[in-house]
C-alpha cells in the first residue's frame, strides 16, 4: 500500500500531539446566576438551591436580593441570590458546593457580599466580612489551598458584591467550603451573598 508525502506528514504530526482527548475532557463553561429559579422576597430558609448546575449547594438558599428585589447588597446579575443565614447553619451546618452530576469542576470566580443576619437576610445593612474559600481536590479529604477574599461595602444601604478571583489551583476539585472567618459582627450573625459563580464542569 502506497502513502502520500502528505498523508505520512499529518500521520507524523498526529503522533507528536498525542492521543485525541475524549469528549469532555475539555469540560463545559457553567455560569451560576440562580436567577432562573423561583424565589420568594425575603424569606430563603424554605427554598434551599439543592442541586443546581451539576453542584450541589449544601447550606445555601434561592432569595431575592432585598424584599422586593430591593437591598443592601446588590445582586451581580437579576435579583437572585444563593444566601447563607442563621436558619441555613443551623439545619444544615456549613457552606460547601460539591461536585454533584460531574466529575469534578474549576472554579475561577465568585462574587459575595455580607449582611448583618435578620430573618430577611438581604435586606438588612451591608456589613465588612472576611470569607473563606476551601478548595478540595477530587478524592482528597485534606484541604489543598484556602483563599481569605475581604468584602468592604461601598455604601451600607446599597453596595455591590465583591469578585472573588481564584487561580490555576482551584482546578480539579469536587468541593469548595464557604465560610465567613471575620466581620464587625460574630460569623453566626453574619449573613452571606453569592451571586454568578463561574466554573468549568467535567462530565462523568
Amino acid at each position: 500500500m502506497k502513502y502520500s508525502i502528505a498523508a505520512v506528514g499529518l500521520l507524523g504530526a498526529a503522533a507528536q500531539a498525542g492521543p485525541v482527548p475524549a469528549r469532555g475532557d475539555f469540560g463545559t463553561e457553567v455560569l451560576a446566576t440562580f436567577d432562573d429559579r423561583t424565589s420568594i422576597p425575603g424569606v430563603s430558609v424554605i427554598n434551599p438551591v439543592g442541586n443546581y448546575k451539576g453542584l450541589n449547594w449544601k447550606a445555601l438558599d434561592i432569595l431575592q436580593a432585598g424584599v422586593n428585589g430591593f437591598g443592601a447588597v446588590i445582586a451581580e446579575s437579576g435579583t437572585n441570590v444563593a444566601a447563607n443565614g442563621v436558619p441555613d447553619t443551623l439545619l444544615d451546618g456549613g457552606i460547601s458546593i460539591t461536585a454533584n452530576t460531574v466529575k469534578k469542576f474549576d472554579l475561577h470566580y465568585a462574587y459575595f457580599g455580607c449582611v448583618v443576619d435578620t430573618v430577611e437576610t438581604a435586606a438588612s445593612v451591608a456589613q465588612a466580612c472576611t470569607v473563606a474559600f476551601s478548595g478540595y481536590k477530587k478524592g482528597q479529604s485534606e484541604v489543598y489551598k484556602t483563599v481569605n477574599v475581604q468584602f468592604d461595602p461601598s455604601n451600607p444601604l446599597a453596595s455591590k458584591m465583591t469578585k472573588a478571583t481564584f487561580d490555576s489551583s482551584f482546578a480539579g476539585l469536587d468541593r469548595v467550603d464557604v465560610a465567613v472567618v471575620g466581620g464587625l459582627t460574630p460569623s453566626a450573625l453574619t449573613g452571606l451573598l453569592i451571586d454568578n459563580v463561574q466554573y468549568r464542569a467535567y462530565s462523568k
